[in-house]
């Protein structure tokens, strides 16, 4: 099978199959590029709507209508006793069926032609403070922030339009109306939905409060403590249904709503409060849309969604996976979705809307661990969904879920929430925090899971990734402590001549962070970068390969690398043999959308 993950590293707290390659001229293994090879794009429309569309061709139901008159007050002509001095209609019903479909359209142009920035924040131990950067300028907090908020407002007014996917009864005909309409344009049959909730929870699963977790992560001492609650961050959730208005209090705002008294909704949305109080909550129903028109309006900055569709139980991409792609590409929203749960589906694997490449999918760590007699590191559950999907049916997996998080609450009204239902709101909180303390996470989806990525400190013992090969990436739970103090860099916006001085490809063509890191420490480093959907429906691939690697003094002679084809994000873990500066490669090594800007961040966190 062909490699999808290699990370190097030369101590790590859990099992993770790695390989070691010298640095300054590696060699990209032959099984990367062999995946390149072409292979079918996603059917503009799926098998259940193309069966619909040609039945009714070739169906024939008529039906006869008879009528005194037509609307002209003209009388019919026929002899026959029973409709006699009538007018008879006959007309094929087929033609007139409907289906409930989703009308998706994937921009082919999707990029925004402004200039971007870069920015640079670090914590310093010194002053005990974060020291922000922007575009090479050192400055306070509020600057900092008043300049990202003006960059911003220019990309929101130059964003193309993307329009949402829209759900519509259609006949055959109006069908292919649509789908010849345009080639960005997608037709599928509407699925149901599958909330992914384990229930029948009782507290012998080891159930626990949400303030237990915050103590376990950090969030309480770094977040809420310093004041920090997810002030001015718009949260949307999407569910099957909606909330009662009375169950959410004062923060929460129904943005569509076309039924009511869905319990999972709101326990999703308490969750949410309870971890981020202050931030403002919209619910929307996704039987309306799942994706908002517009918003930015309402400063909306994150989506959190737990739930799948249930669709055909496989591995591969879809249209619904490129449509959250495609909002988190254009309107900066950093989603959280659910890995699933393992209760009636067949198989492990991701789901869709999981499956999305710039998303971030959650799966479920039970929150105690002496309860099931391990004192060094927590439990995945069992139940979590954890095949990689598969984007050009090769065999190729895209590492999922990235990040795992707790389950397994017990809410305010004594309510008890679990499944990957539970951890993924859980960590959409997180991220609503963190962006009311740094700003540079807000609307920023490549930062926040470039900064998640290394903050993963908080050990999990059997995080199984199945990536069809000896090569793993093992999701771990990020510490808001560790994202709290990260390092990040980012590139919003900037080409890849402006990034990394040159147009040119591979192995030699990169740009250098550097950093100093301390003997015996345990240090982690991500990136992370937005993909346009367009690519990937089209091409079954990813339109950039970016690779990271570490090498200087303290890592010794051959350092470390992460590469991979099918992944968005790239992630090292290592302890240095020596202190000293290390020099972290970011390598250009393929670039299919040159001319165009990349939404690329680095971050950097020493775990312990």
């Amino acid at each position: 099978m062909n490699s999808t993950k290699i990370i190097a590293a030369a101590v790590m707290a859990c099992s993770i199959a790695s390989q070691a390659q010298l640095l300054e001229k590696y060699e990209m293994p032959a099984k990367k590029s062999q995946s390149l090879a072409a292979s079918e794009t996603i059917d503009r429309m799926d098998p259940e709507v193309r069966k619909f569309v040609n039945n009714r061709k070739t169906k024939k139901v008529l039906r006869q209508k008879v009528v005194k008159s037509d609307l002209l007050g003209r009388k019919g002509a026929s002899k026959s006793a029973s409709v006699k001095d009538s007018v008879v209609y006959v007309t094929n019903s087929a033609d007139t069926e409907k289906m409930r479909v989703i009308v998706s359209r994937i921009s082919k142009d999707p990029f925004v032609d402004i200039d971007g920035y870069t920015d640079e924040v670090y914590y310093d131990e010194n002053r005990k403070q974060l020291v922000y950067s922007f575009n090479g300028k050192q400055m306070s907090a509020s600057e900092y922030k008043a300049a990202k908020d003006k960059w911003q407002k220019k990309y929101d007014r130059a964003a193309k339009k993307i329009s949402a996917p829209v759900i519509k009864n259609l006949t055959a005909a109006e069908i292919e109306q649509e789908y010849n309409s345009s080639d960005e344009v997608y037709v599928s049959s509407m699925p149901n939905f599958v909330q992914d909730e384990i229930v029948g929870l009782t507290d012998g699963h080891y159930a626990a409060t949400a303030d237990v977790m915050w103590g376990i992560n950090g969030l309480k001492t770094s977040g809420f403590d310093a004041g920090y609650k997810g002030q001015n961050i718009g949260v949307y959730f999407s569910e099957p249904g909606c909330a009662d208005r009375g169950t959410l209090g004062s923060y929460y705002q129904e943005l569509y709503c076309s039924g009511r008294g869905n319990g999972h909704a709101a326990k999703v949305g308490k969750l949410l409060n309870s971890t981020a109080p202050s931030a403002k909550l919209y619910g929307q129903d996704a039987n309306s849309n799942v994706y908002l028109s517009n918003p930015s309006s309402k400063n909306i900055m994150i989506g959190s969604h737990s739930w799948h569709y249930a669709r055909v139980y496989d591995r591969f991409y879809t249209v619904d996976d490129a449509d959250m792609d495609q909002d988190a590409y254009s309107n900066r929203i950093t989603h959280f979705v659910a890995a699933g749960n393992k209760v009636s589906e067949p198989d492990y694997y991701i789901l869709t809307p999981g499956r999305s490449i710039n998303a971030i999918t959650v799966g479920a760590v039970y929150p105690t661990k002496e309860a099931y007699g391990v004192n060094n590191g927590y439990l995945m559950t069992e139940y979590t969904f954890h095949i990689n999907p598969d984007i050009n049916h090769h065999g190729d997996g895209n590492a999922k879920p990235e990040v795992l998080n707790f389950t397994n609450f017990k809410l305010s009204d004594g309510i008890l929430f679990g499944g990957t239902s539970a951890s993924t709101p859980f960590t959409a909180g997180m991220a609503a925090v963190l962006m009311s303390q740094r700003a540079e996470f807000q609307k920023s989806p490549e930062k926040v899971k470039a900064v998640m990525l290394a903050a993963e400190g908080i050990q999990t013992l059997n995080a199984e990734d199945i990536d069809y090969d000896d090569a793993k990436f093992t999701a771990q739970i990020p510490s808001y402590k560790l994202m709290n103090k990260a390092y990040i860099k980012g590139w919003p916006g900037k080409t890849e001549q402006q990034i990394f001085g040159s147009n040119n490809h591979g192995n030699d063509a990169y740009t250098t962070v550097t950093r100093t890191v301390q003997k015996g420490k345990r240090y982690r480093a991500a990136i992370a970068w937005m993909e346009p959907a367009y690519y990937i429906t089209t091409n079954k691939q990813l339109a950039y390969d970016f690779d990271l690697a570490v090498f200087g003094t303290p890592v010794g002679t051959r350092g470390y690398q992460s590469q991979s084809l099918f992944n968005n994000f790239e992630v090292l873990d290592f302890v240095p043999k020596q202190s000293g500066d290390v020099q972290f490669r970011i390598v250009n090594y393929r670039n299919e959308v040159p001319s165009k800007p990349i939404y690329l961040a680095f971050s950097f966190v020493q775990v312990d």
